[in-house]
């Protein structure tokens, strides 16, 4: 599997877990708008102009650039930000999580557990979505996630979680075919995969494996209250799973 990250800290993490993890420098969004030719200019319009920021482009094509390699190698892509903080017992929910993967079809698993217990971003009404930054969803799921057959790992529809999750590398090529198609008309990377979600097979662990820290953030700009997170519920992360334990 192929990860990315840069900090002392992350380092720190995943040498806890037993990871052996490649580190991908992340690509400067104002750089690539400054010097991006009229096409990609388009195509990063609405992420630079918009209610974003030019470090969503710069998530966006960073996240890509560790797709693509891991296609290249025929790998499952385990993208991961360099500011996290992982659960105690990450190897064991490993053994369950890929034990779950070998007997479905999936596309993406997700580390984090954000994802709104209550319908939020596919939320309907009479068959069309209340959410105005989701107006381009024509599902009538009503739902963000729903249970599977086993306790600790849920369906998502919904899920946010784009600090931390792994793609199976026979489906790497179709996410980005679908990233590439929809950038011109997408606010960010985690908006997309929620956008596509409904269509995709994707799961995450109950509860979250992975958070971030409380840091600055380059993309909407201003200070990055993660622990804010904690308001979706006990789902959202968990340093053991079978017990809720605050940091």
């Amino acid at each position: 599997r192929l990860c990315a990250g840069e900090r002392l800290t992350f380092a720190e993490e995943v040498k806890k877990i037993g990871i052996n993890a490649e580190r991908f420098r992340a690509y400067s969004g104002i750089e690539l708008c400054n010097n991006a030719d009229d096409a990609h200019k388009r195509m990063y319009s609405l992420m630079n102009n918009g209610s974003k920021h030019p470090g969503a482009v710069g998530c966006w094509e960073s996240q890509l650039g560790i797709m693509k390699k891991a296609l290249e190698q025929n790998k499952h892509a385990f993208v991961m930000e360099d500011d996290l903080v992982i659960c105690d017992d990450f190897q064991a929910r490993l053994d369950i999580i890929f034990e779950f993967l070998n007997k479905r079809d999936w596309d993406v698993f997700w580390f984090g557990g954000h994802y709104h217990w209550t319908p939020e971003w596919h939320k309907s009404v009479n068959g069309k979505h209340t959410h105005p930054k989701l107006s381009q969803c024509n599902c009538t799921l009503n739902k963000d996630w729903e249970p599977t057959d086993h306790p600790h790992i849920n369906r998502t529809y919904g899920a946010f979680s784009t600090h931390a999750y792994l793609l199976n590398k026979d489906k790497i090529q179709d996410i980005i075919d679908m990233l590439y198609r929809d950038m011109h008309f997408s606010i960010g990377i985690d908006w997309c995969m929620i956008l596509h979600q409904p269509e995709m097979n994707t799961f995450a662990f109950n509860p979250g494996c992975i958070k971030q820290y409380n840091s600055l953030s380059n993309i909407a700009g201003g200070f990055s209250t993660q622990e804010g997170f904690r308001k979706l519920g006990e789902h959202w992360f968990s340093k053991k799973m079978d017990m809720y334990i605050p940091d």
